[in-house]
């Protein structure tokens, strides 16, 4: 039997998640490896799902990325450009003098900006150039560790090395972005740092889910990576608001 699946505890390969008995009786299958249950978050709901998401636990990214749809990440991408966007924007506008106080710093007239439209190409371009960078950067690390004496960098079952994978990958772990939004609308900036750290060491806490090292091997990679989109952001906001 093909295993599709995978363990959150230990990793292990799993063919099925649960078993499905006549008269609608339905049975959670344990790990051969580990014995324990192959995926609890099956049966929660996806609230508490992105809430361990989180707090970081790898149990909930083997769940994400191994036995959920892959589809969804496209929309959380869509909904993390939004997020970003109206961030970056609200920071670096210049408020049209002649509507109120009130009518500057509200939500919901971003859409009536003509300038945030190409603050949303500017985080598309980032999201992307962020991938792309994370790719390049773990393919150097593997062709570094086959040309020395450390350990080489392996993918776990189920992972591959392309971009759409780390593409889902770095969706999947980036649900901190999502806490960006009250703490802008509600005045506190001062948080908009902490959710960007939430999110760095979460992709950290996700890619060393899928790729077998240590994560300080990992950090170096992601930070770099991190950079260059922050660098690339700051510099295209720039020549868009001077």
């Amino acid at each position: 039997m093909s295993c599709r699946y995978a363990c959150i505890e230990c990793g292990h390969p799993a063919p099925e998640l649960y078993k499905d008995f006549q008269g609608g009786i339905i049975k959670i299958s344990h790990c051969e490896k580990c014995f324990g249950i192959i995926d609890k978050y099956i049966e929660f709901d996806l609230v508490i799902v992105c809430l361990d998401a989180v707090l970081h636990k790898p149990q909930t990214y083997r769940h994400l990325l191994f036995n959920s749809n892959s589809s969804a990440a496209w929309k959380l991408v869509l909904i993390f450009l939004l997020c970003d966007t109206y961030i970056n924007w609200a920071s670096n506008r210049i408020a049209p003098s002649g509507r109120s106080e009130a009518e500057k710093n509200h939500f919901f007239y971003a859409a009536f900006e003509s300038e945030i439209y190409s603050v949303f190409v500017v985080a598309v371009f980032e999201w992307f150039l962020l991938c792309g960078c994370v790719v390049l950067m773990l393919n150097l690390l593997k062709c570094f560790s086959l040309c020395s004496s450390y350990p080489p960098i392996q993918l776990k079952p189920f992972s591959k090395a392309s971009f759409v994978f780390i593409h889902r990958v770095l969706a999947l772990s980036s649900f901190s972005k999502l806490l960006a939004i009250p703490a802008f609308i509600w005045g506190q900036t001062m948080y908009l740092p902490v959710t960007k750290l939430l999110a760095f060491t979460s992709n950290l806490t996700a890619l060393k889910v899928v790729y077998d090292v240590n994560q300080a091997i990992l950090f170096p990679a992601l930070l770099v990576a991190h950079m260059v989109q922050y660098l690339a952001g700051d510099g295209m906001m720039k020549y868009l608001y001077n």
